[in-house]
């Protein structure tokens, strides 16, 4: 998909992790450490945000509270624990290439991912955005000391919707 955008924030109102233009198609994952139950809330307004709009699709952590949609609007994957994350990683990306297939036709059939070939590669892309989440949690907590002169920051302090509190 050459239009494929990362961490879109103008389509919906809402932040989104891969947006596809073309195919009126997003994409979510829902690690636990962004997505646990304190943050349920946000995901269903997310949803209701691109209901109609975008077909979205979330990949979760099996440990996030379930979402329970998979509808016209929205699909939710899980990814399951085990020894075999490879498999698990493996069948969620069957799935969702099957879902892009679906809207999309078969111009999504040449993509061929296996997670144990690709693994160097899904590291390096997991890592980028662990360095992106945490430098942006960074920021917010340095924004918050030269704002309060501490970093003895409330469980609850949310910032941009994120609990800052928790990340301390």
């Amino acid at each position: 998909f050459p239009d494929a955008q990362n961490r879109n924030r103008d389509f919906c109102g809402c932040e989104l992790d891969i947006f596809l233009p073309s195919a009126g198609v997003a994409v979510e994952y829902d690690g636990f450490a962004f997505h646990g139950s304190s943050q349920l809330k946000k995901d269903l307004e997310k949803n209701e945000k691109c209901r109609g709009r975008v077909f979205l699709i979330r990949v979760r952590d099996r440990r996030c509270p379930k979402l329970c949609i998979n509808d016209e609007n929205s699909c939710c994957l899980y990814l399951e624990d085990g020894a075999d994350g490879y498999k698990s990683l493996n069948s969620v990306i069957i799935r969702l290439l099957e879902l892009l297939r679906q809207r999309c036709g078969e111009g999504v059939s040449g993509i061929s991912v296996d997670t144990e070939r690709d693994s160097t590669l899904i590291y390096e892309q997991m890592a980028g955005f662990i360095d992106y989440a945490w430098n942006s949690k960074l920021r917010d907590a340095r924004q918050f000391y030269s704002e309060h002169g501490h970093l003895n920051i409330p469980y609850g302090f949310t910032v941009n919707g994120y609990n800052l509190g928790s990340w301390l």
